[in-house]
């Protein structure tokens, strides 16, 4: 083997163990810095958790039913109104395939989405609940 196969070799090697650092470093530059990752719903895994929202996990109530899942998730409020919240969802549900179809209502596959606001002693709670169809 001549010194130039040698160095060809050394290349690349060095191309295939540098290029998986590469990749994450583009990666982690590509994202935005100070914009925080999406959060979602512990128990809606394709519902977003709006910043301003915080989830009360001990309030979740799940049953799978052969007609489909009925999950009830609640998350205090603070210091957002139900408009900006309503139109958050408005605007992020339906790129995650939920059509709205009336106020604090989606449908999707087969399931219902609605959105209650209550408030409980002064405080402030969104309690988002899907559902089979029918």
């Amino acid at each position: 083997m001549t010194i130039r196969t040698y160095v060809t070799m050394f290349v690349m090697l060095m191309c295939i163990v540098t290029a998986p650092l590469a990749v994450q470093a583009q990666q982690d530059s590509a994202a935005p810095s100070g914009l925080a990752t999406p959060q979602f719903f512990t128990s809606l895994q394709d519902v977003p958790l709006m910043p301003g929202l915080t989830e009360l996990t001990e309030y979740t109530v799940v049953f799978d039913k052969p007609e489909g899942r009925i999950i009830e998730s609640v998350a205090s409020i603070e210091s957002l109104t139900p408009e900006a919240i309503r139109t958050y969802y408005e605007a992020s549900l339906p790129q995650l395939g939920w059509n709205r179809i009336g106020d604090d209502y989606f449908a999707r596959q087969g399931e219902y989405l609605r959105m209650n606001f209550e408030e409980v002693e002064g405080q402030d709670f969104l309690k988002i609940i899907i559902m089979p169809h029918g």
